[in-house]
């Protein structure tokens, strides 16, 4: 039904990530006031807070086991937590500035953290320890992304390249050269053979095995701010300013351009299928698109502010939008038509929904985390 289960409001400065573990009867959430805590997403109950950091934690990543959980901080550390008991077991100290993105492997053994100090670090969960630095970046490291075999690392920098690591050896294979601006977004294909990198106006498709550049997708003419990958590897869609465009990522080519949103794009995300694509812009709408025809199915409105992200849920019938107007909305995406608008006193700024299709976690800008189900639930209010 699209209906809020209850909001929780114990963090007392602006949520800036939040994590659901894999079976998702667990959330953590990283706040500004230096915390995190650890929420039970079927009671909705604050299981316990987390404290330690002495600066804002900006990323939380839980492993695929759930029993472990690393947090990042502008005070230039990851704590490894124990979630089962909420105790932090160790902290690692080693990097000299902001800790910007941290990713964990499938397995749950490896994670690795990017910063500001120009270097990613690859760390031994079970032991805390850091196995390896890794340098040749020469400006600071915006994110990293974990191919999902967990053997291949891509790394993206305000130095204008890409970086291919063997994360099992921690050595690098090969630096991506080819942008001649940061590189703003990265994503790896489910395959884990292909990722696509957005800079400026321009996307390039890689060969991770190879490292080659396979080719140059041009045609954007303002900055592309993300870029995502269907499931099958096969179509790519990037965002930039009033556009989107659709690519077949086998031979390059651009498929379509989406032009009628009237204003910037800040997200795109596409469905399970690959046949449906939401992009959320500036100008207060949602657009459904049908990526095998490049059509709009049609425009989602009622927001009255921009539209900061959008998710689909895994079994492609639901998403839900987060806007600066302090709405979510749920969307039923089959009919278009908006299931429930969830009022907040605040922006929202991120939304997210479990493996379950069932759960969402949303954070906004005062540091409430707001825990719904989409499910048997009555009718909605204000949160």
């Amino acid at each position: 039904t699209g209906s809020e289960v209850r909001t929780l409001t114990c963090h007392i400065g602006r949520v800036n990530a939040v994590a659901i573990a894999p079976d998702g009867k667990t959330a953590i959430s990283a706040s500004i006031d230096q915390t995190l805590k650890i929420w039970d997403t079927e009671t909705g109950t604050e299981a316990r807070t987390l404290t330690g950091h002495t600066d804002s934690v900006n990323a939380v990543a839980i492993a695929r086991d759930g029993k472990t959980a690393i947090s990042a901080s502008g005070d230039y550390t990851l704590k490894i937590w124990d979630t089962e008991t909420g105790t932090a077991v160790r902290t690692l100290t080693r990097h000299a500035y902001l800790v910007n993105a941290v990713a964990i492997a499938p397995d749950g053994k490896t994670a690795i953290s990017a910063s500001a100090d120009k270097t990613l670090k690859i760390w031994d969960t079970e032991t805390g320890t850091e196995v390896r630095t890794l340098t040749g970046h020469t400006s600071r490291v915006h994110a990293v992304a974990i191919a999902p075999d967990g053997k291949t690392a891509i790394s993206a920098s305000i130095d204008k390249t890409l970086k291919i690591w063997d994360t099992e050896t921690g050595t690098e294979v090969r630096t991506l050269t080819c942008h001649t601006n940061s590189v703003n977004a990265v994503a790896i294909a489910a395959d884990g053979l292909t990722a696509i990198s957005a800079s400026s106006e321009t996307l390039k498709i890689w060969d991770t095995e190879t490292g080659t550049e396979v080719r140059t997708l041009t045609g954007h003419t303002n900055l592309v701010e993300a870029v995502a990958i269907a499931p099958d590897g096969l179509t790519a869609i990037s965002a930039s300013s009033e556009t989107l465009k659709i690519w077949d990522t086998e031979t390059g080519t651009e498929v379509r351009t989406l032009t009628r949103q009237a204003y910037l794009v800040n997200a795109v995300a596409i469905a399970p299928d690959g046949k449906t694509a939401i992009s959320a812009s500036g100008d207060n709408t949602l657009k459904i698109w049908d990526t095998e025809t490049g059509t709009e199915v049609r425009t989602l409105t009622g927001h009255t502010d921009w539209v900061t992200a959008v998710a689909i849920a895994p079994d492609g019938l639901t998403a839900i939008s987060a806007s600066w107007d302090n709405a979510l909305k749920i969307w039923d995406l089959l009919s278009g038509k908006e299931i429930a608008s969830i009022n907040g006193e605040y922006r929202f700024q991120c939304c997210a929904i479990a493996p379950d299709a069932v759960t969402v976690v949303a954070g906004d800008s005062s540091g409430r985390v707001h825990f719904l189900r989409l499910e048997g639930m009555g009718d909605l209010g204000d949160v």
